[in-house]
């Protein structure tokens, strides 16, 4: 289960195991659920997160800036900012001689 944040995350897998045990029950049986979470949500630093756009605009300009809309992508970069601030961002590139984006 892939949520942006873990108390969400957690309610999920709490609802799960309700409704679960609650149809076995319907049927005089007991459920069983095995629950994987799968990484931790991806959450950037504040100020890692300014930092690389400060970066970005000033190297490149305001139209480099792009905010993308929240993803649940598999990515194990949640493990490196549970543990030190960072910001994780897309990096492109765009050709428009040969249309590409």
């Amino acid at each position: 289960m892939r949520c942006f944040n873990v108390v969400l995350r957690d309610k999920i897998e709490a609802a799960i195991r309700r409704y679960a045990n609650q149809v076995a029950a319907m049927y005089r049986a007991t459920a069983e659920v095995e629950y994987i979470c799968g990484t931790l949500p991806v959450i950037n630093d504040k100020e890692s997160a300014l930092l690389a756009q400060k970066v970005i605009v000033e190297s490149f300009g305001e139209d480099a800036l792009y905010f993308e809309a929240p993803t649940t992508g598999g990515e194990n970069f949640s493990y490196y900012t549970e543990n030190i601030p960072g910001a994780f961002a897309l990096v492109g590139s765009d050709n428009s001689e040969k249309d590409t984006q």
